[in-house]
């Protein structure tokens, strides 16, 4: 509560964090002393931002200048720290957020440095990506019989070095679906196609949450937050509301299942399309036999897909950086004269 009213307030900001050299002991400390300019953050869809899907990969990016001269850092020598600002590349970020009067310190990412450019007076600009950019690693390995979610993770795991949120067991909590269907027999042809797979499966979608680990997320259902007309500096809105009334799939036979949402729609509606999976674990029957198994796995998607209408489109907001992926906020005031949800699917924070 004391967050949200100094956010009300507009308190004022902190951005602390700390740079990590890889294979040492050393740290920079990003503070009022060596962090400077506007830091940003953004997390956006890597596919088309204008289409709503299901079992995407949401990516994200940090941008900073450090001043080198300024910096403090946890080197014994000057050596060390003159070694630990010659070797930024491929350093671990992380960033904090807090506001004046606020007990709660909100962490705003995990990040790998991936372009250090230095510039005079020991100012450095650094670019950070987060670790959905270290999935394009090939799965070489084929396998006969059964693959379960336990060995899909820890395949990826052991590829790329990234760890999940999520137990398997949570994962299965949250698709809404028995262990049973979560299986399939070979494994996708890389480790980003297995996380969009097991995303998709859910009826959601994947991202680097704020402690650097993959997250699987479902999208709200109930609004979280009001944005009034005096936080917001613009707005473009569409015109109609958009809701999903069901979720398909197709298999390279052809054959087509449906399964409605349920969700009460106005405006315009759509049926998602889920992408080509393992986990849909195609086998060869019948079309009728098999119709019914993609009813029976398409059923916790359908679940989850059972969304609030809302209006697409962009707001530039001073607010609240603790709203997250997937967040349902109400739109209230101005040129929205009638409370409108809004779904976060991509965001950008200048501090």
């Amino acid at each position: 509560q004391d967050f949200l009213q100094a956010v009300e307030k507009g308190a004022k900001q902190f951005i602390t964090g700390r740079i990590a050299i890889d294979g040492t002991n050393t740290s920079i400390w990003l503070d009022d002393n060596g962090l400077i300019g506007e830091p940003e953050i953004t997390r956006q869809c890597t596919a088309d931002l204008d289409v709503f899907g299901v079992g995407e990969l949401v990516t994200g990016t940090v941008k900073f200048t450090l001043n080198a001269k300024k910096a403090s850092t946890g080197a014994a020598t000057d050596e060390e720290r003159e070694y630990a600002f010659n070797n930024l590349r491929g350093a671990r970020v992380t960033l904090d957020f807090k506001l004046d009067g606020a007990s709660d310190i909100v962490p705003l990412g995990v990040w790998t440095i991936t372009e250090p450019t230095k510039k005079a007076g020991g100012i450095i600009e650094i670019t950070g990506e987060d670790c959905i950019s270290r999935l394009n690693v090939p799965i070489a390995e084929r396998c006969v019989g059964y693959i379960d979610l336990e060995s899909r993770l820890k395949k990826i795991t052991e590829l790329t070095g990234v760890r999940f949120a999520q137990t398997a067991e949570q994962i299965r909590t949250l698709s809404k679906t028995s262990l049973s269907v979560i299986y399939g027999t070979e494994f996708c042809q890389t480790c980003r196609d297995e996380v969009s797979a097991i995303a998709g499966f859910i009826g959601g979608f994947a991202c680097a949450n704020r402690h650097g680990n993959i997250e699987f997320r479902t999208f709200g259902t109930q609004s979280v937050l009001t944005v009034e007309a005096e936080k917001r500096h613009n707005i473009a809105l569409n015109d109609y509301y958009f809701g999903i009334s069901g979720v398909s799939y197709t298999d390279k036979s052809g054959n087509t299942a449906t399964v409605s949402t349920n969700a009460v729609i106005i405006g315009t509606k759509a049926v998602v399309s889920m992408p080509k999976s393992p986990l849909m674990h195609e086998n060869n029957m019948d079309s009728e036999k098999a119709v019914k198994q993609y009813e029976l796995l398409l059923g916790g998607a359908a679940q989850n897909l059972a969304l609030t209408p809302w209006k697409s489109g962009e707001i530039e907001y001073y607010g609240n950086p603790a709203l997250d992926l997937g967040d349902l906020v109400t739109l209230k005031g101005g040129s929205v004269p009638v409370p409108t949800p809004f779904l976060i699917t991509g965001e950008a924070w200048h501090f």
